[in-house]
């Protein structure tokens, strides 16, 4: 399972369950962060919730759990926030390994060429 939400200001996070472990990773600007936790499998859909100037992301999978995100950078939140006035953010239902903003693998380097045979020491008078 996959989804991706618009978190406006041209970013964008995805939210992938892999077995156990749920990858969850915010694109834009040109850069990217990533985070991976175990979380067991996901009991109900992922919620994304805008809770004032902070988003906050609620999984129930083994136990429930709560991540917040602010100014990009992600963090797990310790307990429960309180989600008074919340709002919810869309979560597009995406195919798994579907990021678009995940970087590509590098191409291998071109070897190197050979160096050129040093020249002979002169002598020295």
């Amino acid at each position: 399972m996959a989804y991706e939400a618009d978190l406006g200001n041209g970013q964008t996070m995805y939210l992938e369950q892999q077995g156990e472990q749920t990858s969850i990773r915010v694109h834009g600007g040109g850069q990217s962060q990533g985070s991976g936790f175990h979380t067991g499998q996901w009991k109900a859909q992922p919620r994304l919730l805008k809770v004032g100037q902070e988003l906050v992301l609620e999984l129930q999978g083994a136990s429930q759990m709560y991540y917040g995100l602010q100014n990009g950078q992600l963090h797990s939140l310790d307990s429960a926030p309180s989600l008074d006035g919340a709002e919810e953010v869309a979560l597009k239902d995406v195919p798994d390994g579907s990021d678009k903003g995940a970087m590509k693998p590098m191409e291998p380097m071109k070897g190197m060429e050979p160096m050129k045979p040093m020249e002979p020491m002169k002598k020295m008078d």
